[in-house]
């Protein structure tokens, strides 16, 4: 019986699942940690037993408070990490050399590329059409798109 009843709150919690995401969207701006709200909402609904009647009054408070846990906790991580003065963006002038150097070359080895090699990933990265959109616009398969650009990709890792 114990069994039925457990099924039964599952069910009726993925019943509810969606109005729990909407709920945690309007609850919390960033779009990945309301996410991170419903799941964590969802899981501790699955783990507490949630009542019979009124459910969603229950969840309301179960996502609000879960909400503010999580958004508390990412305000004691940001303050720690001011705190500490660590700054993890903090480049130095080398490493900005660096990464224009590693562009340059990068840049430089895609121009090397045979055709229709070169243009495929021109198209791809460049203009950031995807694998359908090539195809449509040269006249090909998709298929011989993605098969292009993953020669073109195995090349250019051979060369670095």
């Amino acid at each position: 019986m114990d069994r039925v009843a457990t099924t039964m709150d599952i069910e009726e919690l993925l019943v509810q699942s969606r109005w729990v995401r909407r709920l945690a969207r309007r609850l919390v701006a960033d779009p990945g940690l309301s996410e991170d709200v419903a799941q964590q909402s969802l899981l501790l609904a699955l783990e507490q037993r949630p009542p019979v009647r009124n459910l969603q009054a229950w969840l309301t408070r179960l996502v609000r408070n879960t909400a503010w846990q999580m958004n508390r906790a990412e305000q004691r991580r940001q303050r720690h990490e001011r705190e500490s003065g660590v700054r993890e963006d903090a480049e130095q002038p080398e490493d900005l050399v660096a990464e224009a150097e590693l562009q340059r070359r990068i840049v430089g080895a895609v121009l090397a590329l045979e055709e229709p090699y070169r243009r495929t990933v021109l198209e791809r990265y460049f203009r950031g059409r995807t694998a359908e959109e090539i195809a449509e616009r040269e006249g090909v398969a998709a298929g011989t798109v993605r098969s292009r650009l993953k020669r073109a990709l195995d090349l250019l890792r051979a060369r670095f």
